[in-house]
C-alpha cells in the first residue's frame, strides 16, 4: 500500500474521507483498552520505505511518520479519541502538514487482523495494517502528560506558556512529545523514540526529531519522580543544556 493511502487520514492535508461536524459526534465510552499502547505500520513513499508510529492513551493518540532509512522526521498528527463498538471518532488537536485540520473529526472502523488491528474508512479504504508494539499498561509513566513548568536560567520554576502546548504521550515501551499553538493552531516541534526506566532514572533514546536530524540516535538520561499525578525530571535537554521540566496528568 502506498504511504499516501495510509496517512491521508491523519497527516497530509487536503485527502480526509471521513469529515463530521463535532456536534455530530457519537455518544458512547471515551476509551477502549483494547487499542491502549503503541502500535506500528510499515508502508512505502516513491519508493522509500516509511515506518508509522501510533501511541494511544485511554483517550488521546498520536502518530509520527519517518523514513525507515535514516528516520528523517516526515509528519505528526493527534488529538481526543472516543470508541463506540468498532467505530472510532477522532478529534484532530494537532496537525503537522496542515493546521486548518485542527478541531476537525473523521470516523474510522477497525478490523481485527492476525498481528493487530486495520483502520477502515467509510469507503472502505484500508489505512494502514497497525501491528502492536506493546500494551501501554504496564510501565507507570504510561499515559498522557501536559508540560506544567520548567526552570529558568536564572533557577526560578516558571509556568509554562499555555499559548503553547506541550505533551507527551509515553506507552510501555515508547515515547512522543509534541508542542503546537492553540492560538494560531499550528505545529512547533515534536521528537519521540523508546524509553526505559533503570535503577538510576529515566532513559530517552531519540527515534526521530523534527527539523534536528543531528539529535537522532542519542540517549538523553534523567533522574526523575513521581508523585501523585505529577512527574518531575532533571538532567540535560538533546542539546547539553541543564533541564528541569514538571509534568501533570489531567
Amino acid at each position: 500500500m502506498q504511504f499516501l493511502s495510509i496517512l491521508c487520514w491523519l497527516v497530509l492535508p487536503g485527502c480526509f474521507l471521513a469529515w463530521q461536524d463535532p456536534s455530530d459526534a457519537p455518544a458512547g465510552p471515551t476509551a477502549n483498552n483494547e487499542y491502549v499502547g503503541a502500535w506500528m505500520s510499515e508502508s512505502v513513499d516513491k519508493g522509500r520505505p516509511v515506518t508509522q508510529i501510533l501511541i494511544v492513551s485511554d483517550t488521546y493518540f498520536t502518530t509520527a511518520s519517518f523514513l525507515t532509512k535514516d528516520h528523517h522526521f516526515l509528519s505528526t498528527s493527534g488529538g481526543t479519541y472516543k470508541m463506540e463498538g468498532d467505530k472510532m471518532t477522532v478529534t484532530i488537536e494537532f496537525h503537522s502538514p496542515d493546521h486548518y485540520q485542527v478541531g476537525k473529526q473523521h470516523v474510522l472502523h477497525t478490523k481485527p487482523t492476525e498481528t493487530g488491528y486495520k483502520l477502515v474508512a467509510r469507503d472502505g479504504m484500508v489505512l494502514g495494517d497497525w501491528k502492536r508494539i506493546d500494551a501501554g499498561n504496564k510501565s507507570q509513566l504510561a499515559g498522557l502528560w501536559y508540560a506544567a513548568a520548567y526552570r529558568n536560567e536564572a533557577g526560578d520554576t516558571v509556568r509554562t506558556d499555555y499559548k503553547v502546548k506541550t505533551i507527551k504521550i509515553l506507552s510501555d515501551s515508547r515515547f512522543q512529545w509534541i508542542a503546537f499553538d492553540t492560538i494560531s493552531r499550528k505545529f512547533v516541534a515534536t521528537a519521540g523514540g523508546t524509553y526505559s526506566i533503570t535503577p538510576t532514572g529515566y532513559v530517552e533514546s531519540l527515534e526521530f526529531y523534527a527539523n534536528a536530524d543531528e539529535r537522532i540516535g542519542k540517549s538523553l538520561g534523567f533522574r526523575y519522580k513521581l508523585e501523585g499525578g505529577n512527574w518531575t525530571h532533571t538532567g540535560k535537554s538533546s542539546q547539553g543544556a541543564p533541564l528541569y521540566e514538571l509534568w501533570s496528568k489531567k
